[in-house]
């Protein structure tokens, strides 16, 4: 990376900074003496002593002296004879040579002045510098040297370093920034040219280019890039083009999962550019294809790529599991292209297709996938992400457009914006729930409070709803989820725009079944919409209320908005109050995951207190502060669930952004121990309360956490406790197949033994149930005998 600084200052990082012979000999006891001490003058004076001079051809590996580098390697730059002695390859051989020699002796990294001398031309001079480095990391594979410093005290010097690495790896790939701005740009890649400690000056401008791995490929400039967005530290963009012509590191090819490029209109497109060998290499080393959650990777071959990642993601069904295959495709691809150290990787837009996904959602899907990479992996080699769009599909182009520039407008915050309040609008009953949250002006002041039920935080507040930065609010709708339908579906539509409606409408067939569906949220603060069916009782929404909160929390969400559910359907607000405050305590203690923060988001000023003093009766003691206190302390701890397997942790913080920070790292430290097992088994549905109390019983004995889904059951917990859970409910399960099996059977098939009486006379006896239905099974396997 190219600074404005002296050379001796960069040393306190670099282990081999390179000034030029003429320079350190001639000003040694100015400025080098000066600087690094005596030592390095009388290294110098016993070299000269011994070869009277420094040839062209010659390296000299002095001591640094006081400087915090481990060595100088001298070397001496060409005289500038207007290209008439091959300057150029002089001044590359140089370059070499002093790599070389720094390469020879173990060392990590290197800084390089403007090695010139005598008229050399200095923007010549530095792009022949970054073309050598360049090459030597072409030719030198096995050099340790993982850091290149290009450091000069003059700015054309630094302008023309840019300019040659814009030249040699594309302006795309080279980005610029001060280094007072972002520290973690002192940390890149090995193989990158990167800067040092931003401490050393507060207004140097720093530049850093592609990784050392995609120095051996040549990438051309990239044409000019009109819709693109900064997430994090890498560059996306939108592009109408073919993605089997695009130059970059990594191109994506989707296809099916037996790798027959033959199917599909993107690969048939790189079948046709890479030519056979990309499928002759796919037969050779994946014979079987590929399995769910695996790809492939290949040669570029003919194509401008150095790799191509093929795999494959499911049909579109309109629910979370294929958006979550799709978003888990994106990261995977990026994750191979980083850990081979390439700078850009090219998606197509993927299932937008015969796979039937929405080309809104996976713009939308896309994005954040690659935003949560950039967050996630900060100093990731990959400094570009292309998103290469058939210039003939105007419907995906238009998409793709929309939502990059929602981005690029929130400065790369994606949806989390402030946008107005709903204006002055009246509810219909019968439509959905209407004055529940419906605001027109609310106060300035921040009317909330906040309480603790076990590990649940809770908080009542009067303000906007949709201001709410949460990951799901609640949202009360009809059966068909027709958001054209009630005031307050008509205002989402508004705020969140066509892409909820196309949300809903695909929804629609949970909704009738569930009772409750979750979109997107579309241009809200909040991430989710849980929407309900509306119902007409405080004790019916009570259920609703556990229901959205065990969705939350099967959906892992961490927290969770509430309007006054019911009060526009004339339930009054003190009973709806209660009823959901009882839901959340129930769900409390039945264990909340990682659920920890509940907010119920009230309009009405008269309702607050209602609200209040319901989740004080719920808590069983006076509402906590929000300001940390030893009153706050105690009253956690009293309320923290006895599980031997839980704890309670308290984070306190400045930001809740911080707060949030601290949850999603908490989460990745327990993530490989948590462990989770779906029962399907249609017999679970038709449990009796016996049945249904042993499996509570197991769930609190092995201390894990049992989850009602639509197909049966989830079994939550530490990896050792859902093995045990799972084991026990497994028999229990067996069990009630064989009861029912037997209870059906003895009304077709009875076997009886015969009893003598007392009187000598014969009588039928019947086997009982599970006996009758072993017997039976025995007779049919053709047993000659049985025995029990």
């Amino acid at each position: 990376m190219p600074n404005i600084d002296d050379i001796s200052r960069w040393a306190t990082r670099v282990q081999s900074p390179f000034p030029e012979a003429n320079f350190v000999f001639r000003f040694t006891h100015f400025y080098h003496a000066f600087i690094g001490g005596d030592a390095i003058a009388g290294d110098c004076k016993k070299y000269i002593d011994a070869h009277k001079k420094l040839c062209e051809a010659a390296v000299f590996v002095s001591t640094a002296g006081n400087l915090k580098a481990k060595s100088i390697v001298n070397v001496v730059g060409p005289v500038w004879k207007n290209e008439l002695q091959e300057e150029d390859d002089k001044l590359a051989k140089v370059v070499f040579k002093a790599m070389h020699q720094a390469s020879v002796m173990g060392f990590k990294s290197v800084a390089l002045p403007a090695i010139t001398a005598y008229g050399y031309p200095v923007k010549r001079a530095t792009g022949v510098i970054v073309a050598s480095v360049k090459n030597f990391f072409r030719e030198v594979q096995e050099s340790e040297l993982t850091e290149i410093y290009l450091c000069d005290i003059k700015d054309d010097a630094v302008n023309g370093f840019v300019e040659g690495m814009e030249k040699e790896w594309g302006a795309s790939s080279i980005g610029r920034f001060n280094r007072w701005q972002s520290s973690s740009a002192t940390i890149l890649p090995p193989g990158a040219i990167c800067p040092l400690d931003s401490s050393d000056e507060n207004n140097s401008d720093t530049f850093f280019a592609a990784s050392r791995q995609d120095a051996g490929k040549p990438q051309p400039k990239q044409p000019n890039r009109a819709l693109q967005v900064m997430l994090g530290n890498i560059t996306v963009s939108v592009q109408k083009a073919e993605i089997a012509k695009h130059n970059i590191s990594v191109i994506v090819n989707t296809t099916s999962r037996n790798l027959d490029l033959n199917k599909g209109a993107v690969s048939k497109t790189i079948l046709k550019q890479a030519g056979p060998e990309i499928q002759n290499e796919l037969k050779c080393n994946y014979p079987n294809g590929i399995s769910k959650g695996q790809v492939a990777v290949t040669k570029g071959y003919k194509l401008k790529c150095s790799i191509v990642v093929h795999g494959s993601v499911s049909n579109w069904d309109g629910q979370n599991k294929t958006i979550d295959e799709l978003k888990t495709f994106v990261n995977l691809c990026m994750e191979v292209a980083q850990k081979r150290n390439y700078s850009g990787i090219a998606f197509p837009a993927i299932g937008t297709g015969n796979l039937g996904y929405p080309k809104e959602v996976v713009a939308t899907e896309m994005l954040s996938a690659v935003s949560e990479f950039a967050a996630k992996y900060p100093q990731s080699s990959i400094l570009d992400v292309d998103f290469i769009l058939y210039p003939k599909d105007d419907g995906t182009l238009k998409a793709f457009e929309s939502e990059i520039t929602h981005w690029a407008k929130s400065g790369g915050r994606g949806h989390a914006r402030n946008f107005d309040h709903y204006e002055n609008l009246y509810a219909r009953r019968g439509e959905d729930d209407g004055n529940e949250h419906l605001y027109e002006e609310l106060p300035l002041g921040n009317d909330s409070r906040d309480f603790t039920i076990g590990n649940v935080q809770i908080k009542v507040t009067q303000c906007d709803l949709t201001k709410e930065a949460v990951d799901c609010i609640i949202n009360s709708s009809n059966e068909n989820l027709d958001l054209k339908k009630g005031k307050v579906s008509m205002t989402f539509v508004k705020k969140c725009g066509e892409k909820l409606l196309k949300w809903a409408h695909s929804k629609q067939g949970e909704m009738k079944k569930e009772g409750l569906a979750i979109t997107k949220a579309y241009g809200l603060a909040c991430k989710h919409i849980l929407h309900v069916v509306a119902k007409e009782t405080a004790h019916e929404w009570k259920q609703v209320v556990v229901r959205c909160l065990r969705k939350a929390k099967a959906e892992r969400y961490h927290s969770i908005a509430f309007p006054a559910l019911g009060t526009g359907m004339n339930i009054s607000p003190a009973d709806a109050a209660q009823n959901m405050f009882q839901a959340v305590k129930e769900f409390a203690i039945e264990g909340c995951g990682s659920l920890t923060d509940v907010r119920f988001v009230i309009y009405q000023s008269e309702m607050v207190d209602d609200f209040k003093q319901a989740a004080s009766q719920a808590q069983g003691v006076a509402g906590t502060n929000r300001k940390p206190s030893k009153v706050a302390t105690r009253t956690l701890s009293e309320n923290t669930s006895s599980n031997a397997n839980s704890v309670c942790i308290v984070i306190y913080a400045m930001k809740e952004s911080d707060i949030r920070k601290a949850i999603f790292k908490l989460d990745k430290l327990i993530e490989g121990e948590v462990s989770n097992t779906n029962f399907t088994d249609s017999i679970i549905q038709r449990f009796d309360d016996r049945q249904k109390e042993v499996f509570r019983r197991i769930a609190n004995k092995h201390n894990v956490n049992v989850i009602p889904t639509s197909k049966g059951i989830e079994i939550v917990g530490m990896m050792a406790n859902v093995h045990k859970a799972s084991t026990s409910m497994n028999k229990i399960i067996k069990d009630a197949i064989q009861i029912e099996k037997a209870m059906i059977l003895k009304d077709v098939v009875q076997w009886y033994y015969i009893v003598v009486t007392h009187e000598g006379d014969e009588e039928l006896k019947n086997y009982e149930v599970n006996l009758n239905f072993q017997i039976e099974k025995a007779f049919k396997n053709q047993d000659n005998t049985f025995s029990y």
